[in-house]
């Protein structure tokens, strides 16, 4: 185990987690997305099946995101653009 260790499972857990690739090769400090890609690759991923995000979702155990649609006053929709 090695100090350098903690950057490839900071980036596993960051993809895992759903963590945009580009922030967490900012982070990183990778100026390549093929080493981030690299540090990331061992990362162990569980993807849900779609009727379980709708079930969740129907639930309310998922927030929408909002849009402009579902915003209610013009100062929503400035403030999500």
């Amino acid at each position: 185990m090695t100090l350098h260790s903690y950057r490839y499972a900071w980036a596993q857990r960051a993809k895992q987690c759903g963590y945009p690739e580009r922030f967490a090769q900012e982070a990183l400090g990778h100026n390549s997305k093929a080493v981030h890609r690299a540090y990331a690759r061992d990362a162990k991923m569980e993807l849900p099946s779609l009727e379980s995000f709708e079930k969740k979702s129907k639930e309310g155990k998922i927030l929408p995101f909002p849009t402009v649609a579902t915003a209610s006053k013009p100062s929503e929709v400035a403030a999500g653009s």
